[in-house]
């Protein structure tokens, strides 16, 4: 088994774990995802023996989106296509509220393709248009905090084959976004089948079954 090997790479390496970024563009099949699963689940082993993670990049395509056989192989996961791209933020939360629901929410990160400065779009040229604009961003990462409740967004660089300059309205929007992240009392908690703590509210636009913050907290739990 590589396992092993992989956990002794990653320890000499002097990094926090490893992320597994698989994109098979065939063999679409349960038995392909649940083999991919075993491995994982092996690699994970292997880390968390070393005290490492595990992470694993999903996607909404291919055998990348199969929650249900992923969702006790890794410590974190992150999403690839479609939250890369803005084209249709839709959808994003759809896919948001999928991995939440099967995943956990604080197991949940959501990536993000960034935008380039004015004057630096041909340094994205290998990569497509993500769309993220000034307008749209802050209010999808004001979803992903307040009603996803994700545990972080990862961001993709559009310019990872040529480093121009990333644009000031996405490095502003992704640090506000950090800074008004702090630990919540619900986050993590769901009411499917147990009350949520005081001072939280059950069922979010991306997820009926996970406690989160309302507007306003009563007295008794302030």
């Amino acid at each position: 088994s590589v396992a092993p090997n992989l956990a002794t790479i990653a320890k000499d390496a002097g990094v926090d774990g490893l992320l597994c970024d698989y994109e098979p563009d065939f063999n679409y099949t349960i038995e392909h995802a649940q083999k991919y699963a075993a491995f994982l689940s092996a690699v994970r082993k292997e880390l968390n023996g070393q005290d490492l993670e595990l992470g694993m990049d999903v996607a909404g395509w291919g055998i990348l989106d199969k929650f249900d056989i992923y969702a006790d192989v890794a410590d974190f996961f992150t999403s690839m296509s479609p939250t890369y791209n803005a084209g249709n933020l839709t959808r994003n939360r759809e896919f948001v509220g999928a991995m939440t629901r099967t995943l956990g929410s604080n197991k949940v990160k959501v990536g993000l393709g960034s935008s380039p400065a004015p004057g630096y779009e041909k340094n994205c040229a290998n990569m497509p248009a993500y769309n993220y604009t000034e307008s749209n961003l802050t209010p999808f990462l004001d979803y992903l905090k307040t009603n996803a409740q994700v545990s972080g967004v990862d961001i993709w660089k559009c310019d990872i084959d040529n480093y121009g300059k990333t644009a000031d309205f996405f490095l502003d929007a992704v640090i506000q976004y950090k800074e008004e992240t702090p630990g919540s009392p619900c986050s993590g908690h769901r009411c499917d089948t147990l009350a949520c703590p005081c001072g939280c509210e059950c069922g979010t636009e991306a997820d009926p079954g996970l406690c989160y913050v309302p507007a306003h907290i009563s007295d008794e739990c302030e």
